[in-house]
């Protein structure tokens, strides 16, 4: 995929690409601020729901644990805690 996505893996035919998101929505994640989203608050995330893959590759729906904000966050920004 475009841009070094994380989320996508040719099948064993070398084929169609499938997707294999990181995270499930209930897990808990960090979140870290990189210089694509500075308007984006760090800190520990409720994955809400997975998103359709885009060019960008995957994204989530999540909720801030510290002021309970939902924004939509790139799998490259997320880590597991």
């Amino acid at each position: 995929m475009p841009g070094g996505a994380s989320c996508a893996a040719l099948d064993a035919d070398g084929g169609k690409p499938v997707i294999e998101y990181k995270f499930a929505a209930g897990d808990k994640v960090a979140l870290v601020a990189n210089g694509s989203n500075v308007n984006v608050r760090p800190g520990i995330y409720t994955i809400i729901r997975r998103l359709p893959i885009t060019q960008i590759g995957c994204q989530y729906r999540a909720k801030s644990a510290l002021d309970n904000h939902e924004r939509v966050v790139d799998e490259a920004q997320l880590r597991r805690t």
